[in-house]
């Protein structure tokens, strides 16, 4: 098995795992995690009083039985703290990053997932966007 192959595999099983859980309980542990994100957060911007940049999101939009993340980018958008999200652009054939202030700067994708992707009209790529590395939760 090749690693394209690989990593299909993984996220039918992961799929299947979080399939499995009813859709309530789903929404239940997803605030949860949402909830001791911003605490971690929140812990970490006072630990920090030094940095004069505003703090930058990387995450996601859920597609699926995927956890929930909206909650924590509404609560970073209201902090006035960068929220970015990756999306395949095509023309590029790879993966950027765009920054998002908004739902506004949403729109739907097509497909079975039909889930939120930022629309490259309104949103900014964010410096050099090239997805190269692993996702981390929060940079300064």
């Amino acid at each position: 098995m090749n690693i394209k192959e690989k990593k299909i595999e993984l996220r039918r099983k992961a799929e299947e795992v979080r399939s499995s859980i009813p859709e309530e309980e789903r929404k239940v542990k997803s605030a949860q995690i949402c909830d001791k994100v911003m605490e971690r957060l929140e812990v970490l911007m006072r630990l920090e009083p030094s940095v004069r940049r505003k703090p930058t999101l990387f995450t996601y939009m859920p597609i699926k039985t995927e956890v929930d993340v909206t909650p924590v980018m509404e609560a970073c958008w209201k902090r006035n703290w960068r929220v970015v999200l990756p999306k395949v652009v095509p023309a590029y054939k790879q993966m950027k990053l765009f920054e998002v202030r908004s739902y506004a700067d949403l729109e739907r994708g097509a497909g079975v997932s039909a889930s939120r992707w930022p629309r490259p009209s309104s949103c900014t790529i964010s410096g050099d966007s090239t997805w190269r590395s692993s996702p981390g939760w929060l940079s300064t």
